[in-house]
């Protein structure tokens, strides 16, 4: 991470600044794919590890981009929480404690929700 986005995303006890790297890659398209192409296969790989050692008959997952990624091997059924943008905003805004420009941002780089509940009956 810091390789590519610099110290600038670490913050003084050493710990990524999550604010800092937010503020750059909803700025520039092409550091967001970065970070995406770093995180992605480290968090595929998370989660099919997890997969492996669970002991019961289903697993579920919260793949947050599942939809942005297309298909996933080994999944078999996808459930959609949906809430409206006004709702969506609000917790954005309460979780990153971002302004209302920035938490649009945030959700303009995702699916669209017509595009998740298309690609959500293809999965079914």
């Amino acid at each position: 991470m810091i390789k590519r986005f610099g110290s600038g995303v670490v913050a003084e006890n050493g710990e990524l600044d999550r604010r800092a790297l937010r503020d750059l890659i909803f700025k520039d398209p092409r550091s967001r794919r970065d970070l995406e192409t770093i995180l992605h296969p480290l968090i595929r790989a998370d989660m099919e590890q997890s997969a492996e050692l669970a002991v019961g008959p289903y697993v579920v997952m919260a793949i947050p981009l599942l939809v942005e990624g297309g298909p996933s091997e080994g999944v078999d059924r996808v459930l959609v929480v949906d809430v409206d943008e006004a709702v969506q905003l609000q917790r954005v805004r309460a979780r990153d404690g971002c302004t209302e420009e920035q938490a649009r941002a945030i959700l303009a780089s995702q699916a669209s929700r017509s595009l998740v509940w298309l690609r959500q009956t293809m999965y079914c």
